[in-house]
């Protein structure tokens, strides 16, 4: 039997109110020290996204989604290479999202940005996502 260590509360007790104490723990967290911080360089996905380059350019719109986006140097990477994209970026902590705003800013980039868990309803389903 493999055994793990976990400090998650859901990993010990699989119920609503483990999900939001782990959930609190992380915003916190990150509220307190938000990771990278603006200098840091933006993130390439070019990796990730070429083998199906092709079939994004045949659509009409691409929404491209980061959940748990951070300070937001891949969605503003992504954006930023991509600027007819909608980009959207989720993440639990408002002081990541206030980075993630900045950076996009300081690249002339479009990027909506929403606090919210991954767990949560996807912010953008009601638009053309």
């Amino acid at each position: 039997m493999t055994r793990f260590y976990s400090n998650a509360q859901t990993d010990i007790e699989p119920s609503q109110a483990a999900r939001l104490a782990d959930e609190t723990a992380v915003r916190r967290m990150y509220e307190f020290a938000p990771y990278p911080d603006l200098g840091a360089d933006l993130k390439d996905l070019g990796l990730y996204l070429s083998p199906i380059r092709e079939e994004l350019a045949q659509r009409e719109q691409v929404s491209f989604l980061d959940v748990g986006c951070g300070t937001g140097h891949i969605l503003v990477g992504v954006a930023k290479a991509n600027p007819e994209w909608k980009c959207y970026g989720i993440d639990l902590s408002a002081a990541s999202l206030a980075v993630a705003e900045q950076l996009a800013q300081k690249h002339g980039t479009a990027v909506e940005l929403t606090r919210g868990s991954y767990l949560d309803r996807c912010p953008t389903r009601s638009s053309s996502m």
